[in-house]
């Protein structure tokens, strides 16, 4: 039995499925399976050596999560802003910092909501401090199979699988659709029950009974975007018009300086929408 079959049957006896499927795909070909996929370089340049894909990947989200403040400013003259008692730093913890208070952590005491007794950070070591500061200082790192990038910040936005993302976005795309409903006249009356907008994620359906309320909504829809950071993809954006409100012959409405597809047919959220109501 050759070298590469025995292997094959090895990985197979685990439950490791990738290691599984890798060897599969190595009985069957004569060529090495890179264990990384390659990436092309700003210049255009293929990149396949592993250190540089890596710096490749490092590079691309640090300018992402590095990217310009907004240039406008956020209006929060009528929003009451809670005031920390006692005043909170928000200035990231120096190194020594971190490890001054890992040191003053006490032993035998039950661990706090990470679950992370205080006698495992002791004795991890400088290896724990240093990952423990980068958590703390909003560092971030890229891993390209088992090689690691170096440490780069995060000054907007929160790391890949953080807890709050979901959270501080729909923090913000409450704000934004609130500000739009109380700044325009938008909304749809069914019945009793007015509704201004249906919204899932970053997928928003906003209602309004004629075109000029609809423009007005999105017009502060975007807007009220910029000073959280955050764009309306236009190209993505399409109306439906129902009960014969727009001419048939108009395929596009400017919004913002951008053309706006009119479709008689959408689909949002897996629902077929025609404009005949069916």
């Amino acid at each position: 039995m050759c070298e590469e079959s025995v292997r094959g049957q090895s990985i197979t006896c685990g439950r490791d499925s990738h290691s599984a499927y890798m060897g599969t795909c190595a009985l069957h070909c004569s060529k090495p399976i890179l264990g990384w996929t390659a990436v092309r370089a700003e210049g255009g340049g293929l990149l396949t050596e592993e250190s540089k894909v890596t710096a490749r990947w490092a590079g691309y989200f640090e300018q992402l999560y590095q990217t310009d403040p907004p240039a406008v400013e956020l209006d929060v003259r009528s929003v009451t802003i809670p005031i920390a008692d006692p005043p909170m730093n928000c200035d990231s913890p120096s190194f020594v910092e971190t490890q001054t208070v890992v040191n003053w952590l006490k032993w035998s005491k039950a661990p706090g909501i990470c679950g992370i007794y205080a006698e495992l950070l002791k004795a991890g070591g400088n290896a724990v401090l240093v990952s423990l500061h980068a958590v703390l200082s909003l560092l971030a790192t890229v891993r390209c199979d088992d090689a690691m990038s170096d440490l780069f910040p995060v000054v907007t936005g929160v790391r890949q699988g953080c807890a709050l993302a979901p959270t501080l976005f729909s923090t913000c795309m409450d704000w934004i659709l609130g500000r739009m409903s109380e700044r325009s006249s938008c909304g749809a009356s069914f019945g009793n029950v007015k509704i201004s907008d249906l919204n899932f994620a970053d997928d928003a359906v906003i209602f309004a009974e004629t075109l000029d309320i609809l423009l007005g909504a999105l017009d502060v829809l975007n807007w009220e975007s910029e000073p959280l950071g955050l764009q309306v993809s236009w190209a993505k954006t399409k109306f439906q018009a129902f009960n014969d409100i727009l001419d048939t012959a108009i395929l596009f409405v400017p919004v913002c300086d951008e053309d706006v597809e009119v479709r008689k047919r959408f689909t949002s959220l897996g629902s077929d929408i025609h404009v005949s109501a069916g």
